[in-house]
């Protein structure tokens, strides 16, 4: 059984996972698809639902035929395609389909759960999704390899469900996603709200079609295009996350860089130290920092005296972002200890409560963290999102395309500086506006800023409090 186990988790992490969100982007796309459709039969309806899932699968399917092992991972849920404009049904008549004509082939381990009992006597389950390996003959269809796709049909607005503390973390440790709420009872529950956070990710997507991010090539794959992105928010509420994930989020940062929109190379312009930036912006507590500054980490360390250590600068560097992302991410500004996967190796107990220390002095208000809405996945990761809505509606008014990574724009790179001063003036509107509507001490704030490019080094820009 546990060889069987170790077959499972290998087949999950080599799996490519299918998302009905793909269309063709060029001529031999548009024909692999005709091909695929003559092979497992038109259907008399709804042939446009049946391109979708072929071009989807088709999408993916030269990465799963180039892993060791790989496999498309399509799920047979009815629930895993309520988000989409393709169902179950459609997907299962044309995964069938392709079976049959040889195309792919099914994984004889997947598409159940599998229940062992591990080192400590204890009932444990693991599931894997039904997969399929791409055989040769789809590979051999006309224009395969010089196909090009789009992602033009992500779902708009996720809303993870509300649950506990306790029900996160047991589903986390059985390796279970966010249950995700029904569109109906999205529309129930949020109304407006919910039809106006919808309709503004679908302009953008709108947008964005006349301007793909087109993604560079890996190995031998052509490049992919991207034009749509899904809001994901969670716990239940529509101020909580929020963040845009689109098929850009999940490639590597070096490789992103490569990308171009309309021909044009890119730029990324970050928002340095963004959540304790804008977290004590928004609650109108003031970091203590120089009169301008372009790292706040870089301000911390300064500060911070190890009796003994030997850390270079980079190293104390590394290891105050680790904590702040530490008690950001828990919402617990007393974290007595450091994750047990940390990234950074702490000399002592001593030294973690050092930079704990150094943390709050300088950004007082990260002592208001708690793990029910003040931290990173609720309350801050909200407002970063919401500043990145408008930042990229003002930008779509100005005709600069741009896309957005977390606390990141991304713009072809003649756009670089009107992006700059736009991200900026939303900025500090947004955080003037919240400190009146709430009261507090108003926090004018030019926030300090990176660019980074392709092959160059990284550029920061030093902000400062205005007044």
């Amino acid at each position: 059984m546990n060889k069987m186990i170790e077959d499972i988790k290998q087949a999950r992490l080599s799996s490519v996972p299918f998302t009905p969100t793909w269309s063709p982007y060029n001529a031999e796309a548009e024909q692999a698809v005709q091909d695929v459709l003559d092979a497992i039969g038109n259907p008399t309806r709804t042939k446009h639902k049946y391109q979708r899932v072929i071009a989807s699968i088709l999408a993916q399917a030269d990465a799963a035929w180039l892993k060791d092992g790989g496999a498309i991972a399509i799920p047979k849920r009815a629930n895993d395609y309520e988000y989409n404009d393709v169902g179950r049904t459609v997907v299962n008549a044309v995964v069938n389909g392709m079976e049959e004509a040889g195309l792919i082939t099914f994984v004889d381990i997947s598409g159940q759960r599998y229940f062992y009992t591990d080192e400590d006597g204890k009932t444990r389950s693991i599931g894997i999704c039904s997969q399929y390996e791409v055989n040769e003959s789809l590979t051999q269809i006309t224009g395969f390899w010089g196909a090009t796709w789009i992602e033009d049909n992500r779902p708009t607005v996720m809303v993870g469900k509300a649950e506990t503390s306790n029900a996160r973390y047991a589903r986390k440790a059985l390796g279970i996603r966010t249950p995700k709420m029904k569109p109906k009872v999205m529309k129930e529950t949020f109304r407006r709200e919910y039809v106006a956070v919808k309709n503004g990710v679908k302009v953008l997507g709108k947008y964005w079609q006349n301007h793909p991010l087109a993604l560079p090539p890996i190995g031998i794959r052509p490049p992919f295009y991207a034009a749509s992105a899904t809001r994901t928010f969670h716990n239940g509420r529509l101020d909580s996350g929020g963040r845009y994930y689109g098929s850009w989020s999940s490639v590597a940062g070096n490789l992103r860089l490569q990308s171009t929109i309309d021909g044009v190379p890119v730029v990324e312009i970050d928002l340095n130290a963004s959540q304790p930036t804008l977290f004590s912006a928004l609650l109108g507590e003031p970091m203590e920092v120089s009169n301008t500054w372009s790292d706040l980490y870089e301000e911390i360390i300064r500060d911070v005296s190890i009796t003994g250590s030997k850390d270079k600068p980079t190293t104390k560097r590394k290891k105050i972002k680790q904590i702040t992302t530490e008690l950001i991410g828990t919402g617990n500004p007393a974290k007595s200890h450091p994750a047990p996967d940390s990234d950074v190796a702490w000399a002592s107990q001593d030294e973690w409560d050092m930079y704990r220390l150094a943390l709050l002095y300088h950004v007082p208000a990260l002592q208001q963290l708690n793990g029910e809405y003040h931290n990173g996945s609720g309350f801050i990761s909200y407002h970063e999102a919401e500043i990145m809505r408008l930042t990229l509606h003002e930008l779509m008014q100005l005709d600069i395309p741009a896309y957005p990574m977390h606390d990141c724009v991304i713009v072809k790179k003649p756009d670089q500086a009107q992006a700059i001063d736009t991200y900026r003036s939303v900025i500090r509107k947004y955080v003037l506006a919240f400190n009146r509507k709430h009261k507090t001490k108003e926090i004018d704030i030019t926030v300090p800023l990176s660019v980074e490019e392709y092959n160059l080094e990284k550029v920061r820009l030093s902000g400062g409090y205005n007044s």
